[in-house]
């Protein structure tokens, strides 16, 4: 039986996940989770190193004394606002007859030119979204295929460097060997998206403390991935301004199951708010009205009453929370337990193809990590 570490990096929390998987098995079972406070985190990345390094040191140690385990690597997710998804279109000639690695490297290579005209961040996630082979589209391997011309759609994740940079830096510190690092949504998708829904097309909208973030699929891949900087603190800080009462009292307000009418108003008009600003990345990732799969919302905003209904009235879609429990894990660790799944599929893509990994900088960060480690 193998056994798993995950840890997620959150504005407010540092969440540590211990599971089991039997070889014969393919569900996991939860042998321990913890939430530790976490600092030195402003919406996802690292803004003050000191301080983030003494609570996720803290946190590794109560985990370890509490659970008689130690923690020499892990799986991390990666967050924030400086992630960007950024889709690249591109297409050339075909060589020869038939469609050859050659083919798919030349546009890749272009796709990737294109993209550093907008964007220079460190790349963490390259997604194929689909090939379109003389006007017919593809979305498997094009190789072998027939054709003259050879179009592609790629998604690319990236993240800045500097921010990258800090993060390698403390954790390092730790001693804690990174297996791999995944984009937050993406492992978060894993935990709680169908397979159904991700290939009808889906939104995961993960309404978080300091942001909002989003992810569409269409035929089980990524095609969109953006980050709102808007999240459930806003609203516990408009009801404190509004309400002139201190945040404590506000963020109770805020969760509380029936609203007095003056907050009540406030709530709606911010849930308002954030619910156009999705519509607007649904837009602009072309699927309006055409999300079988619907919306599914996580994360502590989700669970403000009466959100479904301001979303299903602006969207026009199916709205649904994500459930309480997923197989053997709940909702409050669907980024760890994401990042488990995710990185377990990359290891075994890798092994099955020999190839390096190019969806992820894990890899790269654990060999780095092993110099720096005294």
């Amino acid at each position: 039986m193998s056994k798993y570490i995950s840890i997620d990096i959150g504005s407010e929390n540092i969440k540590i996940l211990l599971v089991s998987k039997s070889e014969n098995d393919s569900s996991f079972k939860i042998l321990a989770k913890s939430s530790y406070p976490g600092a030195g985190v402003k919406s996802g990345y690292i803004s003050n190193q000191k301080e983030f390094l003494d609570s996720f040191q803290k946190a590794i140690a109560k985990f370890e004394s509490n659970h008689r385990i130690k923690i020499d690597e892990a799986f991390f997710s990666l967050d924030g606002y400086g992630i960007r998804g950024e889709k690249i279109s591109t297409g050339q000639p075909i060589a020869a007859e038939s469609i050859a690695e050659y083919d798919l490297e030349k546009m890749e290579e272009k796709a990737l030119a294109l993209l550093r005209r907008i964007n220079n961040d460190e790349i963490i996630e390259k997604q194929n979204i689909k090939y379109i082979i003389d006007g017919f589209e593809h979305f498997d391997s094009p190789l072998g295929l027939a054709g003259k011309k050879l179009h592609g759609e790629y998604l690319f994740i990236t993240k800045p460097k500097n921010n990258l940079n800090i993060l390698e830096d403390s954790i390092a510190k730790t001693k804690v060997l990174p297996i791999s690092f995944s984009p937050a949504m993406l492992a978060s998708a894993q935990s709680t998206l169908s397979e159904l829904d991700k290939k009808l097309g889906c939104a995961l909208v993960d309404f978080g403390a300091e942001k909002t973030s989003i992810v569409i699929y269409e035929n089980n891949r990524p095609i969109h991935y953006h980050i709102i900087k808007k999240g459930s603190s806003d609203i516990t800080k408009k009801i404190s301004i509004e309400e002139k009462i201190d945040f404590a009292k506000a963020e109770k307000l805020k969760k509380a199951l029936k609203f007095e009418k003056k907050v009540e108003k406030i709530i709606k008009k911010e849930l308002e708010d954030l619910a156009k600003k999705v519509s607007q990345e649904i837009k602009k990732a072309e699927q309006e009205n055409i999300l079988p799969g619907g919306v599914t919302l996580v994360g502590g905003g989700s669970k403000i009453v009466g959100i479904e209904d301001i979303f299903k009235k602006e969207l026009s879609l199916p709205i649904k929370k994500a459930s309480k429990s997923i197989g053997d894990q709940v909702t409050d660790y669907h980024i760890a337990y994401g990042n488990i799944i995710l990185g377990l599929q990359e290891e075994i893509q890798e092994s099955k193809f020999k190839l390096p990994k190019l969806s992820s900088v894990g890899k790269f960060f654990k060999n780095t990590f092993k110099k720096l480690i005294p």
